[in-house]
């Protein structure tokens, strides 16, 4: 049964050797190499676009207005929510948006 799902075991030898290999890294010789070099100038910047930042600010606003939510799902519901009147305010914002 040398072969499972068309896998051929033989390579678990080099996979059980090269998992040894890793974990035998003296704590020591670990932290060296996960060490940051300084004489490498170069560094890393990330800058972060204003809908970003935006989208963030929405995110950290965790403020919700329960009592407008369930009166807004109540209505919904009870199909009162969509009105004439709603429709009429809400059409110019929907077209200013569409036409861009």
């Amino acid at each position: 049964m040398s072969q499972i799902n068309n896998l051929n075991t033989s390579d678990l030898a080099r996979v059980t050797t090269y998992a040894t290999h890793r974990t035998s890294i003296a704590p020591a010789q670990a932290d060296a190499a996960a060490a940051p070099t300084t004489t490498d100038p170069r560094t890393d910047t990330v800058d972060f676009s204003d809908r970003a930042r935006f989208l963030e600010a929405l995110r950290s606003n965790t403020v919700v207005r329960t009592e407008l939510v369930d009166r807004v799902r109540a209505e919904i519901s009870a199909g009162a929510y969509d009105t004439p009147e709603r429709l009429e305010q809400a059409l110019p914002g929907l077209i200013e948006d569409i036409a861009g």
